[in-house]
């Protein structure tokens, strides 16, 4: 199996202000006594979200309580579309998305805001046996998931890949199916480089995507790969 990729921007949606905001103020002024920047009280700042993101969080975690005793960081992953429902609804204070606010939800929200924090990059696997190190164009990767490609010695990847034998198998588009900030980055990705695909499905966490024959849908960064691995003549995406 082999990957492309490409650059990608993680961010964070922080709800509860209000709550981050105290929490904040307590540490810049060490109110209440102990350790400067350390609040009196016990401070739990809780997270969902990205998967990406999360092992990066999950390394934040000793650090900030050997820096503040009194302040513990919760991250538990669960996906994008998990953070940021759960950051607009204010069931945590912090939602890890690889998506940003729409205009609609940052109207709707104010109190909400978009804080980038880590730069990563989205591959693009495929599983072909006997050939490697193949160049997939964004619009090439919008055609196979539009359908208008369906066997891997097409023309259109065949003229990006000169020199090297490509069988007729079955291209396999293999997509999320639950909200993902991956497939918003790759969906935008689409977008920007496909007027076709601008015009429709467009981009964004879920969408609806064009019907097309033999496609695998599955859940989660994990699903991806082992779907992929699984399924000779896929392409997938994985954040």
């Amino acid at each position: 199996m082999t990957a492309r990729r490409l650059a990608v921007v993680g961010v964070w949606a922080v709800a509860a202000l209000t709550a981050c905001g105290t929490a904040a103020q307590i540490a810049s002024t060490g109110s209440g006594g102990g350790a400067a920047g350390n609040p009196a009280s016990p401070v739990t700042i809780t997270e969902t979200g990205s998967t990406l993101l999360l092992p990066f969080l999950q390394e934040l975690v000793a650090p900030l309580r050997e820096a503040y005793s009194n302040i513990t960081l919760q991250p538990s992953g669960g996906g994008s579309g998990k953070g940021m429902a759960d950051a607009l609804s204010g069931a945590v204070d912090l939602g890890g998305s690889d998506a940003y606010l729409s205009n609609t939800q940052a109207q709707a929200n104010p109190d909400v805001l978009d804080l980038p924090v880590v730069v990563s990059a989205q591959a693009v696997n495929y599983n072909l046996p006997g050939v490697s190190d193949l160049r997939l164009s964004g619009d090439v990767l919008a055609r196979i998931y539009r359908g208008d490609i369906t066997s891997w010695n097409d023309p259109a990847i065949a003229t990006l890949n000169s020199g090297v034998t490509l069988p007729s198998t079955h291209v396999v588009p293999v997509r999320r199916t639950e909200p993902s900030g991956d497939t918003f980055i790759f969906t935008q990705f689409l977008s920007n480089t496909s007027e076709a695909w601008r015009s429709s499905p467009g981009y964004g966490a879920s969408l609806a995507w064009p019907p097309v024959s033999g496609e695998v849908g599955t859940r989660t960064n994990r699903g991806m790969v082992s779907t992929c691995a699984a399924t000779p003549g896929c392409v997938a995406y994985v954040g």
